[in-house]
């Protein structure tokens, strides 16, 4: 007894093709085939779009069928393996103290900052020179500016002394 199934379970059924390819062939077309049967069952012939989709909701994503139908002892992870995260708690602390900590502690934040980054095995070496550089880089342009000041105004600036007027004593009687 073939039933056709509305397009929503056929997508679903394909769906659950593309996921299960880490699966032996005959444990995938296995699952495919309980699952095709149980849709044929439990959906009616008139099922509308919203029968179909709550049905489908029950069943769970193609991808968690998938997980649950490997074997214990399968060393392959599931298709749609969601990456790890790339932010723990270190490196948000290790942001905020780079950005926030700028303001708030202006020395010791950064320099927390840029040490959290180096102890942060999430970062690759590239991005923990980046971030080590960025954080530099306004010491190094204030530094910079400050010395060409210097440079520029040798002893003009708001600390140094005024000159004293030089007063002229000719063509005074």
């Amino acid at each position: 007894m073939n039933i056709t199934l509305p397009p929503l379970a056929e997508d679903y059924l394909a769906r659950l093709d593309r996921a299960a390819h880490a699966l032996p062939p005959q444990d995938r077309d296995e699952l495919l085939a309980e699952l095709r049967s149980h849709l044929q069952a439990g959906l009616a012939p008139g099922a509308t779009d919203a029968d179909v989709l709550n049905f489908l909701a029950e069943l769970g994503s193609p991808e968690e069928i998938v997980a649950a139908a490997q074997p214990e002892h399968s060393t392959s992870l599931p298709a749609a393996m969601p990456p790890a995260s790339r932010w723990g708690t270190l490196e948000v602390i290790a942001v905020l103290a780079l950005t926030v900590g700028t303001f708030v502690l202006p020395v010791i934040g950064p320099l927390v900052g840029i040490v959290l980054v180096w102890g942060s095995t999430r970062w690759t070496r590239h991005e923990k020179w980046i971030a080590t550089a960025l954080t530099a880089l306004p010491v190094v342009v204030l530094a910079l500016v400050a010395a060409m000041l210097i440079a520029v105004g040798g002893d003009s600036g708001p600390g140094s002394p005024v000159p004293a007027p030089v007063i002229s004593t000719e063509g005074t009687p």
